[in-house]
């Protein structure tokens, strides 16, 4: 396996205000990728050949998927797939009695 990554939901979303940058510092599209309505983000670096690309939620302002290409290759992408709203059972956020939560 490749290395992986932990994002919070947090770490993914954009607030309003970063969406009006984006918009301001790339080609930014309204369209639609994987049956949701997204805002889709392209920036080059001048002199590097790198792109970063984003898809980002209209709904949820969540970076739904992200990759970035260097020298015609994709070195980073994460993908969030079968994302779904709520409510959802608490079940789901307990931690099982088994399980010991360790601080670092």
């Amino acid at each position: 396996m490749d290395n992986m990554w932990l994002f919070t939901i947090e770490e993914l979303t954009l607030d309003k205000e970063s969406l009006k940058e984006l918009k301001v510092n790339g080609d930014f599209k309204e369209v639609t990728y994987n049956g949701q309505d997204v805002y889709s983000f392209e920036k080059k670096v001048p002199g590097l050949n790198s792109v970063t690309r984003m898809w980002i939620s209209k709904e949820y302002g969540l970076i739904i998927k992200m990759e970035q290409e260097t020298e015609g290759k994709i070195v980073m992408s994460h993908e969030i797939k079968n994302l779904r709203k709520g409510p959802f059972d608490e079940l789901l956020f307990t931690i099982p009695k088994r399980v010991t939560v360790q601080e670092l």
